[in-house]
Order: structure tokens, then sequence, then C-alpha cells
């Protein structure tokens, strides 16, 4: 069962649970964070998780509840952020078992725990003799300096790393991250002449997708296309084969001859000749043809997915649901119509 199917059964498993939030000093912030979690609601049960994700991170800024932050880590689930979905269910974990929510707590810390399995991890590798005081961002955010010491969490995709030193060259550097692994970085300090001062860096935010980035493991080879182009050979081969052995077999029976080889006549001979070479030449067409429709199919359906993590994010055929989110910040979870 995949990720997707598992966050589908473990939200068919919670109960209802009243709400716990923090009180608010202005009743219109309340009434606004509950229009906002209804609207991401409504988003989350169309699957336009682009657009409840932010609704719920500003419903729970306005006023925090368990409900909505138990959803806005559903969503960023569901979104493909484990990352960011791990961080959320357990400061969800710390709200509800704060308010004496047990059972919803102990439901965050679980899904928390199995996303720790698909986090993509940064390691930074740095030299011994590290410039005191470095400064790091990433994706415009500033990190703390225990990211020097430990793996960072970070979701799947392209980031934007910059080191700053007094004294030494920037350090920008575009990292890819992918599901379930671990990735190391080797940060290099170059010294600058006259201990001049690191230029500015413009909008050290996150790249843009498609942007020009190097990638932890290289691209890889498109062997998929490779067996698609020649098996689509291997059937054009196969069907001029075809068409020369039509061709050898019309030759052959207007050659007049018997048997294939009693001819009354020199051009009668001579047409069976022909007729032969291209009953050989269709052989061969066959037979390559068949090797290359073979092969290729066999490496089109046996090579890797350009990403790994692609397989793991498609629903299985047989599922069908309809996820439909907690019409009320009350309610952590979501509830799903349909079958398995």
């Amino acid at each position: 069962m995949n990720w997707y199917a598992r966050t589908l059964g473990c939200a068919l498993g919670l109960a209802a649970v009243a709400t716990v939030t923090e009180a608010s000093a202005d009743p219109a912030s309340a009434r606004q964070a509950d229009k906002l979690f209804k609207q991401a609601a409504d988003a989350l049960a169309q699957k336009h998780y682009d657009e409840a994700c932010p609704k719920l991170e500003e419903s729970d800024r306005l006023e925090r509840a368990v409900g909505t932050e138990y959803n806005l880590a559903v969503c960023y689930e569901l979104s493909h952020k484990p990352a960011s979905a791990r961080r959320k269910y357990l400061e969800a974990a710390a709200f509800a078992r704060q308010s004496g929510k047990e059972t919803t707590a102990k439901e965050a810390t679980e899904r928390a725990k199995k996303l720790d399995l698909v986090v993509p991890r940064l390691v930074l590798r740095a030299p011994a003799d590290k410039p005191a005081g470095a400064s790091l961002r990433c994706d415009g955010q500033p990190l703390d300096p225990e990211a020097w010491k430990k793996p960072i969490e970070l979701d799947p995709g392209a980031h934007r790393l910059i080191v700053t030193a007094d004294g030494f060259a920037t350090f920008d550097k575009v990292v890819s991250l992918v599901e379930s692994e671990t990735t190391d970085l080797q940060v290099v300090f170059t010294p600058l002449a006259g201990g001049a001062s690191p230029p500015v860096v413009a909008a050290p935010g996150k790249p843009e997708p498609g942007a020009d980035q190097p990638s932890s493991g290289g691209a890889p080879f498109p062997w998929k296309w490779v067996g698609l182009g020649a098996a689509a050979v291997g059937v054009v081969g196969m069907g001029v084969g075809g068409y020369f052995a039509l061709h050898a077999k019309g030759e052959s029976d207007d050659s007049g001859c018997t048997n294939g080889r009693t001819c009354p006549d020199e051009p009668s001979a001579s047409r069976l000749r022909a007729a032969k070479s291209d009953a050989d030449l269709a052989t061969i067409l066959f037979v390559a043809g068949g090797v290359l429709t073979v092969g290729g199919g066999l490496l089109f359906f046996l090579a890797p997915s350009p990403s790994g993590a692609t397989a793991a994010r498609s629903a299985p055929q047989g599922l069908r649901v309809k996820l439909t989110p907690a019409a009320s910040r009350e309610l952590t979870g979501l509830r799903v119509i349909g079958s398995f």
C-alpha cells in the first residue's frame, strides 16, 4: 500500500475530537480563521492542495487549533512535502497533548514517525577550520547553527543554500533532494583578497522549477525512451520485412518455375533468383525487427523511472475515494467516502 493510501487509511481511523484553540484577542480573527478553514476544506476535497495549504496556514496564524494544525500536516503530506508534514504533525501532537487530547497527539506522532522514512536530508560537510560565525540560509530563510552538526530535513526538490562568512567569498549552491535519500554537500570557504567583505547576494530564495541546478546523483539516462525507440524501429523493420516477403512470393509465382527450381527460360530463372533474394532480406528484417521489438519492450517496462518516488505517488488503480476534509475546526481528520 503506498503513502497516499496509508494517509487515507489513517484519516478513516480518526474520530471527531472537540476543538482546542488558543484564545484570540480579536473575535474578528476567530471568524476569519473559521472562514479560511472552511475554504481550505473545500479546496482539499477537490485536491487543490496549493490553494488549501496557504489557507490553513493563515487560519492557524490567526487562531491556533488542533484540527487546523493536523489538517495542515495532512495537506503538506498530500502535496508531497514530507519534511513540512512531519514538522507540522509533531507541532500538532505537542499542542494536542498540552490540551489533553491524547488520541490526536498519538495519531499525529505516529504519522510523523512514518514520514521519517521518506524525508530527504541534507548533510553539510565543512572543513575543520570553518570560519567562526559562518551563517546559513536555505531558500532565503536563516538556519540554526546546529545545521552544521546534524542533517537538515527538507522537502524533495531543488533548494538554494547560501553560506556567508567575513573575509570569505559567498558559497551559493543549488541542490536537488530526493525522497528517502541523504545528500552530502561539501561547503567550500574561499578567502577574499585583502580580507574584503563578501558580495551581497540578491534574492536568495528558492530556485524556480526548471532552473539550471546540479543534481545529487546526476540526471538518469532515459532508458525508457531508448527502449520505446528500439521497439518502434523493430516494428517498422518487421513491416518492411513483410513487404519483401509478399513481393518475393509474387515474383516466385510469376516466374513460371516449378518447385522453385525448374524454369522454362533465363528470364524466368532471373525472376526466381530475385524472389529468393527478397525472401532472404525479408527473413533478416523479420528476425532483426523481432529482436528490437522484444528487447525494446523489455527495456521500456523494466527500466527505472526518472524519479524513484514517482510510482509511490500514484494511487492504486483499484482505489476510488472522495477525500472530504472536516467541515469544522472541531475535527482533526478527513472523511473518506469510497471503496478500496
